[in-house]
């Protein structure tokens, strides 16, 4: 009868070792998979703002440059104070 019980507890013994492996396995691939979708959702909220942004920021430099072009290339000169000149001409200085 003796010879019984051993082999049920190495029964048991070899089915626990089993579902622990079985566990570890289980255990690792969600921990895999719970950081792929946390890296998932940083990107998602860092791009989602920024694409928004960037976006925004596009079409405001769309219509800027719309309406430059409307005033013709005298509006992207620079002053003559900025361009190196001592300011704008007012004639001949006086005597």
């Amino acid at each position: 009868m003796e010879g019984l019980g051993v082999v049920a507890t190495q029964a048991a013994l070899s089915q626990a070792d089993t579902a622990l492996a079985r566990f570890e396995t289980l255990s690792g691939q969600l921990v895999t998979l719970s950081r792929q979708n946390s890296n998932v959702r940083s990107l998602a909220l860092a791009l989602g703002p920024k694409a928004a942004l960037r976006a925004k920021c596009e079409a405001n430099l769309n219509s800027l440059a719309q309406a430059l072009a409307k005033e013709g290339p005298l509006a992207t000169s620079a002053p003559p104070a900025l361009a190196g000149g001592a300011g704008p001409s007012r004639g001949p200085t006086p005597k």
